[in-house]
């Protein structure tokens, strides 16, 4: 397990929280820029009151590479907040929102 330190937890999810996301990204301008740090295996964007994503990785050595760079990480003009998700369910193939954009990736 790798162990990330700004963060002061261990990296035990390949699945990341999103916030801040510019109103105007979409699904494909959000894997684009989140592809530059490893393989994207899925992404979706919610909103709530505000706009919000889940990335998923293929492997924690790409969450990794994200963590490390997350304090300049910068779309559309927003500086974007990433964390760990909280729970790591995996690859979802359906979601239980009404208002989502989902992309998947083929493995």
């Amino acid at each position: 397990m790798l162990t990330f330190k700004d963060q002061d937890q261990q990296i035990n999810t390949t699945k990341l929280y999103v916030s801040n996301i510019p109103f105007e990204s979409d699904r494909q301008s959000l894997t684009a820029y989140f592809s530059r740090y490893g393989r994207v295996l899925q992404c979706s964007i919610l909103f709530r009151n505000t706009k919000y994503a889940f990335i998923h990785y293929a492997s924690l050595a790409d969450v990794e590479n994200v963590l490390r760079n997350a304090n300049k990480m910068f779309l559309m003009g927003h500086k974007l907040t990433v964390k760990l998700s909280r729970t790591n369910t995996g690859v979802n193939n359906s979601f239980a929102f009404s208002n989502n954009q989902s992309c998947y990736i083929n493995r």
